[in-house]
């Protein structure tokens, strides 16, 4: 991983995900688990600020993996929210891929302690609508298990 530069491996996770659905290619764990190495090889502060780099990958995760909807601006997640049509997609991203959301989670998780100034409002309700989805479904398998790791944070 040291031979290849942050903005490198960004690069290549972003194109990989552009050329297939990341719901349905068999790589897209793999990239997801790329980057979450990527963020624990540079989260130390004593390497070099990636800050721009996972800003990238946030955003481009976020538009290839979450739903593409855009949701009410809510100050809370009421208990009747879940109940809504709003989580429909969601419900069908984590059982679609429940392998996927478990990554994804876990490249969350790695990003709260150096990178969450980076995270954007729109792309945080969605990442919590797919949290509450997932934990509300212990069927859901991995994606239950990323979800209860992203909240229960060491």
């Amino acid at each position: 991983m040291f031979v290849f530069s942050p903005d490198d491996i960004t690069e290549f996770i972003t194109a990989q995900l552009d050329r297939s659905d990341p719901l349905e290619s068999n790589t897209s764990t793999l990239l997801l688990s790329l980057a979450e190495s990527l963020t624990k090889v540079y989260s130390n502060p004593t390497r070099p600020d990636i800050t721009p780099q996972i800003s990238n990958l946030l955003d481009h995760l976020s538009n290839m993996i979450l739903p593409q909807l855009t949701l009410p601006d809510l100050e809370t997640f009421p208990p009747e929210v879940l109940q809504s049509t709003l989580v429909t997609p969601f419900r069908n991203t984590a059982m679609s891929n429940p392998e996927l959301c478990f990554e994804y989670f876990g490249f969350l998780g790695r990003t709260i302690p150096r990178y969450s100034s980076t995270w954007k409002r729109e792309s945080t309700q969605k990442w919590m609508f797919c949290t509450l989805v997932s934990l509300g479904n212990a069927e859901g398998g991995m994606a239950f298990q990323g979800a209860i790791e992203l909240l229960v944070i060491p």
